[in-house]
């Protein structure tokens, strides 16, 4: 079993997260420290460098989609880049890649302007009903 390594760096509109090694119930807590640690910072567009990522379990999908959730509510953007073929396979059964695009590196992904992620349904039904009032 390899640790899971974590690293998060501001580039240019994206903070990026490095994760390197094995990203499961057991280190999923070390990925989830990092991730609040971009949300304290200046921008609310991630990038989840997975190049280095060996295995991804089920608990590192629900933080993706966790850190999806928690982006759409603060108008950000969250982007994949570099995963393995096990992980982009891992993701794309899951449905992440639904929600998240994929790019082959953190340049191409920082490459895109950052687009907000649409509103939930339930906050655009509340942002409605706000405006009638």
């Amino acid at each position: 079993m390899k640790p899971l390594e974590t690293a998060c760096a501001v580039r240019g509109a994206f903070a990026v997260i490095r994760l390197a090694g094995e990203l499961d119930y057991s280190t999923v807590h070390l990925a989830e420290t990092t991730v609040n640690r971009a949300f304290a910072g200046p921008t609310p567009h991630l990038i989840f460098d997975l190049s280095g990522l060996t295995l991804m379990d089920s608990s590192g999908v629900a933080l993706l989609l966790q850190t999806y959730k928690t982006l759409r509510e603060r108008h950000g953007t969250i982007a994949l880049a570099g995963p393995s073929p096990s992980i982009q396979r891992t993701a794309s059964i899951t449905g992440v890649t639904k929600l998240m695009p994929v790019f082959a590196t953190v340049d191409e992904a920082a490459s895109i302007a950052p687009v907000a992620l649409p509103p939930s349904a339930s906050a655009a039904e509340s942002e409605s009903t706000d405006r009638s009032l």
